[in-house]
């Protein structure tokens, strides 16, 4: 074989494993925060709060725990490999209270942006996302088309029916008291994966369980090295 042929079939077998071996991308969240619906707590903001609990989403007092990343670093991750990729959502759990809970994972689709906010479980300043308002003050949560809804819940959720309208996640994770500070991973969807990436009106991505009585934390973004991540790998 000629020393030119030789070079050529190097170079292509390293392009193939390059590929094969591509680096996965990495996201920590850009922001997060932990909504309250207690009506008490309705105007509470905890974006610096290191703890984010999911309470039952049909009960009275509901928690949901909202997490943003770069989409416009996964959007150019997924048009570089396509549909070949797979993906995780890596939490910390802080602690499980009350039994055992599934905890699911959908996106938020709503025409209003929301800030993070300064609070750590406190009464929001203004411009800082609570369950009542995506921006205290300012901008009231409103779905994907711009009807105003009372609280954060309402985007998603029909409580006549039960029904949960949003991406929903396939696979869910169940959290317990005894995973107090270990690592748990729910595999995504590459459906969801994409809308995260590529829908105009979606604002990141909502945990949620739907146990009466169990209240579940996870570390937030301000709990370093215990902060959730996304993990994307080009397969």
């Amino acid at each position: 074989m000629g020393r030119q042929a030789i070079l050529c079939l190097v170079t292509v077998l390293t392009v193939l494993v390059g590929t094969s071996n591509a680096e996965p991308l990495t996201l920590h969240p850009t922001r997060d925060t932990g909504i309250s619906g207690h009506p008490r707590e309705a105007e509470y903001n905890n974006g610096r709060g290191t703890r984010l609990r999911t309470a039952a989403l049909q009960g009275g007092d509901p928690g949901f725990v909202l997490i943003d990343f770069d989409r416009g670093a996964l959007a150019a991750f997924l048009e570089r490999h396509g549909d070949d990729v797979s993906a995780k959502l890596v939490l910390h759990v802080r602690q499980v209270q009350g039994g055992a809970a599934t905890i699911e994972v959908g996106a938020l689709d709503s025409a209003s942006d929301w800030n993070e906010g300064r609070g750590a479980f406190s009464q929001a300043q203004e411009g800082e996302a609570t369950a009542r308002m995506a921006q205290h003050g300012l901008k009231s949560w409103t779905t994907s088309d711009g009807r105003e809804v009372d609280t954060f819940r309402d985007l998603f959720y029909d409580p006549a029916t039960g029904e949960v309208n949003m991406v929903l996640n396939s696979s869910t994770i169940e959290v317990k008291e005894a995973d107090r500070l270990k690592t748990v991973e729910i595999e995504i969807d590459r459906e969801l994966l994409a809308h995260l990436a590529n829908s105009e009106h979606c604002r990141g991505l909502v945990l949620f369980h739907r146990t009466e009585g169990v209240k579940a934390d996870v570390f937030s973004r301000e709990q370093r090295g215990r902060e959730p991540k996304l993990v994307v790998t080009a397969e």
